[in-house]
This record gives C-alpha cells, sequence and structure tokens, in this order.
C-alpha cells in the first residue's frame, strides 16, 4: 500500500491578477455558475452529480454543495489544475476515460464557484494504482483568487472516489435556485448532453433532472453548412420543445452535444406559441471554443454562419410546425363542432376567408389561456362571431375578442403584443379585398 503521510500541505499561487480573476469569477445567472461546477464533475467521469443547499433559521441560503462520484483530483495534479490558468489537462484530450465528450478546456470553470460566495472549498477522494484510496481538500477565498491552500492527503474514511464543492457565505440570497423554474432551466442547460448520455443523473435539490419529462417533442435535423472558406460542415441540429414557457435559446455545441456557448433568439424568429431550445451540434464549436471565438457571434464569421443556420433552420421547422399545429387544431374544432365552417360550403371567397381565420384562432389558442378555457357553447358563439368579423368587418377583429373573452389587462396586453409581431391584421383586411372584388366580378 502506499502511503502518503510524508506529503505536506501546501499554498498554491497563481500569476494572475486579482482583478482578472474576478473576471473570471462573474456569471450572467447562478445556475451558470454552478454548471460549471457540474460540467467538472461530468469531466471527471462521474455518473452521478448532485446539486443541494442548505438553509439557515432565516430560510436564507447558507451553504450551495455540488457532489460527484467521479474519480476524483489526484493529489500530484491539484498544482498543475489550480495553479496554471488556460492550461487545463483537458485540452489534451478530447473524451473523458469513460469515453464521453469533455466540457472545458480552459481551466477557468473553478472560478465560477466564487460568483456565488465567498469561500469554497474541493473536498476530494482520489485512488492510488494500488486501490488506496486517500482524501484531502482545496480551499480557496473570493478576496484571494490568486492562492489556494492544499491540505496532505490521508487515507480515506469512506469506501468511493469523488468531489464535494462546498461553497459558504453566498454573496446573495439566490432565492431563484430554490425555485422550482430552475429544474427546467438546467434541464434546457444540459438537455443535449442527458439525452445523448441517458444514463448520467444529475439531481438538483433532491430531484433528478429528466429533460424528457419537461420535453413536449425532440427533433433532430441533419445538415451540411456552407462555411465561408467554401468547405461543407456536417452538423446536427436538436429542437427540444418545452411543456412549460421559457426563454429560446440556440446552444453551440460540440458534436456530443456539450454546450459551449448559447445565444439568445429574439422576436425576429417567430414561432408562435413554441417554447424551445435548440442545440446546434458540430465538431467546429469545440476548436471555434478553444480560440476564444463563440463570444464575437457578431464579429467571427464562422460563428455569424453557425448561428444564421440555426435560425434558418428553426425559422423553416416551426413554418410546418404551425401548419401541423393548425390543422390539428381544426380537426378537433371539427370534432367538437364549434368550427364555423363547412368543407362543402367553401368558394373562392370563403377559401382564403378561412385561411384567416385558421391562422387567427391558431395564433389565439397559442397564446390565450382564457381561449382555449371556453366551454363549447361559448367558443362557437365566439368562433361564428369572429367568422362573421372577417367577412364584414375585419378591422374590429381585435376588440371583438377583447370584449368576447372578456380578458384582463394582462391578457390584453398580450394579445396587442401578438398583434403587433403577427400580419394576421393585414391579412384580416385582405379578406375584404378578396370578398369586394368577388363581388365587382359579379356584378361587372
Amino acid at each position: 500500500m502506499t502511503v502518503l503521510l510524508d506529503v505536506m500541505s501546501e499554498r498554491i499561487s497563481i500569476l494572475v491578477k486579482q482583478d482578472h480573476l474576478a473576471q473570471l469569477a462573474n456569471a450572467r445567472t447562478p445556475l451558470e455558475a454552478i454548471a460549471e461546477l457540474v460540467w467538472n464533475a461530468f469531466d471527471a467521469d462521474a455518473t452521478t452529480v448532485t446539486v443541494s443547499f442548505t438553509t439557515n433559521a432565516l430560510d436564507a441560503l447558507d451553504e450551495i454543495r455540488v457532489t460527484d462520484n467521479g474519480h476524483g483530483i489526484f493529489h500530484r495534479d491539484a498544482k498543475q489544475l489550480f495553479g496554471n490558468l488556460g492550461d487545463s489537462w483537458k485540452r489534451s484530450k478530447r473524451r473523458t476515460d469513460g469515453g464521453r465528450s469533455i466540457h472545458g478546456k480552459q481551466g477557468k470553470g473553478r472560478f465560477k464557484a466564487f460568483f456565488l460566495g465567498t469561500g469554497a472549498t474541493w473536498n476530494t477522494t482520489f485512488r492510488l494504482e494500488d486501490g488506496s484510496l486517500y482524501d484531502y481538500s482545496i480551499t480557496g477565498d473570493y478576496a484571494t483568487l490568486n492562492a489556494f491552500t492544499v491540505s496532505a492527503p490521508t487515507p480515506a474514511q469512506g469506501i468511493a472516489t469523488g468531489t464535494e464543492v462546498v461553497i459558504r457565505n453566498p454573496h446573495r440570497n439566490f432565492r431563484s435556485l430554490l425555485e422550482d423554474e430552475v429544474r427546467l432551466l438546467a434541464a434546457q442547460h444540459f438537455g443535449a448532453y442527458l439525452t445523448e448520455y441517458p444514463s448520467l443523473s444529475l439531481i438538483f435539490n433532491g430531484e433528478r433532472i429528466d429533460p424528457q419529462v419537461a420535453q413536449a417533442r425532440s427533433t433532430e435535423v441533419n445538415l451540411e453548412l456552407a462555411m465561408p472558406d467554401g468547405q461543407t460542415l456536417p452538423a446536427a441540429l436538436r429542437i427540444i420543445e418545452w411543456k412549460q414557457e421559457t426563454d429560446r435559446l440556440l446552444h453551440l455545441c460540440d458534436d456530443s452535444g456539450v454546450s459551449c456557448h448559447s445565444v439568445v433568439l429574439g422576436p425576429g424568429l417567430k414561432a408562435k406559441g413554441f417554447s424551445f431550445t435548440a442545440y446546434l451540434k458540430t465538431a467546429l464549436v469545440r476548436e471555434l471554443d478553444r480560440q476564444h471565438r463563440l463570444e464575437l457571434d457578431d464579429l467571427d464569421e464562422n460563428v455569424k454562419t453557425l448561428v444564421q443556420a440555426g435560425r434558418d433552420t428553426l425559422r423553416a421547422y416551426f413554418k410546418q410546425r404551425e401548419i401541423e399545429e393548425s390543422s390539428g387544431l381544426v380537426a378537433r374544432w371539427q370534432s367538437e363542432g364549434v368550427y364555423p365552417y363547412e368543407d362543402g360550403q367553401l368558394g373562392p371567397v370563403e377559401s382564403p376567408e378561412r385561411q384567416v381565420f385558421d391562422s387567427l384562432a391558431s395564433t389565439l389558442s397559442g397564446h390565450l389561456k382564457a381561449f382555449e378555457g371556453l366551454d363549447p357553447a361559448a367558443k362557437r358563439f365566439t368562433f361564428r362571431l369572429m367568422a362573421h368579423a372577417l367577412r364584414e368587418n375585419p378591422a374590429a377583429i381585435r376588440s371583438l375578442i377583447t370584449e368576447g373573452l372578456n380578458l384582463n389587462k394582462a391578457d390584453q396586453d398580450h394579445l396587442a403584443a401578438v398583434f403587433g409581431k403577427s400580419p394576421l391584421p393585414q391579412l384580416a383586411s385582405s379578406t375584404q379585398v378578396i370578398r369586394t372584388g368577388s363581388f365587382f366580378s359579379k356584378t361587372g
């Protein structure tokens, strides 16, 4: 048995200024900071990662713990791992010993712990070649980010390897970490990776994160991208539709689904009624990440090409999904006996009018809960009023819906936003033009 009792504790220094390290410790959200620690755990070949929180007597956040069953941190590697910046062991490896894709390669993820609290300790257990297990800890403080203290290793009390990161003295209460919504956000962030490796477990505040439970639908589209240098790049876009409303994000991932950067998809991408996250997967993302080019998504031509390809594919995908959803809704409304048109009674005027009605009704169904909550009789009456307004006075559609559904202020604002982003008012007005043209063609 190898004995490490002669190894002393030591202090590791990083030859980088405190203010630069403080910038590395910054994160957009507390979940983003925790995600970096979770990625480090998966990169250590952990199959189970647990994120837990301790609160004090005042119900305020007291400690944050990220625990894993990975291979731990070898004591001989601590100085290299915590003393070097931008020289991570992951640079020389594409996959973990277990064959999984590696997330980070810059050696910066550990600093995200200090976005959450003033102190952090990595309690770790590792196994030597002879099978013996040892414990030790690595401790850092926000006030001195350029120095870590490494304790001497001692024979382990337990029987398994792994690491637990304990974050103390939170900078703020971070109440969002204790809310139910954070599990959905975690499912979205790790969605592609956990789908790629379904045997892995991520447990967040007592509940296992299962992207499929929160998913309404998952689709993968294979792509061949024309890059600025004239080369063709194979890629895949996984589109996950969620059951709950969330921000629309496009994650740029390596070919195993490890997210290296995300882009917020603004209102320019029309996908009415759909809540989704997209993951563009290609090997090029890993190289762009290594070169620190992903953050330059507005400037780097390769990154711009990837983002635009994601947007274009999503537009085409959701255009088709809207057609599918609209057809399904119409079929349901017909079966419920609330649909105001009969297929055998459609002439040259009624056909485009019905198309506008379908688009309008589908949009409202996807955006207003009050609309779908109507009983069949009320819905039938509302539909008939809408169809009548399309024929006689299209400009009155919005006020008719607002008053007919007795919408509260929030739903009225939502309806105004829907109409503000939608071409439906113009389409509705066009039905009057079609009907007028039809009248003159009959009487001229």
